[in-house]
């Protein structure tokens, strides 16, 4: 299902920008400062914080061989499991 939302959005608007954060957090009823984006590039990261959203990195998958510490994000989850820590789920 978010598949097809994020390729949706992905005609309507330049993605990462952050227009489609706050489209989503506006669809949702969610205040955007309420949100969590997980990006797994430091251009997610930027998008993220210019929607107003809490950034974490993801110290896995597409890297390109950047160090996400570097990008910025609120905090990074170094795999799958740690993002449920970092969410408060697990």
């Amino acid at each position: 299902m978010l598949y097809y939302l994020f390729t949706y959005l992905d005609k309507k608007f330049d993605i990462p920008g952050a227009g489609v954060f706050q489209y989503i957090s506006f669809r949702a009823g969610v205040a955007a400062v309420s949100s969590v984006y997980v990006g797994d590039d430091a251009r997610d990261i930027e998008a993220g914080r210019r929607a107003g959203t809490m950034t974490v990195a993801a110290g896995w998958g597409y890297l390109d061989g950047e160090d996400s510490l570097t990008w910025g994000a609120d905090c990074v989850a170094a795999t799958p499991v740690a993002l449920l820590s970092v969410l408060g789920l697990g």
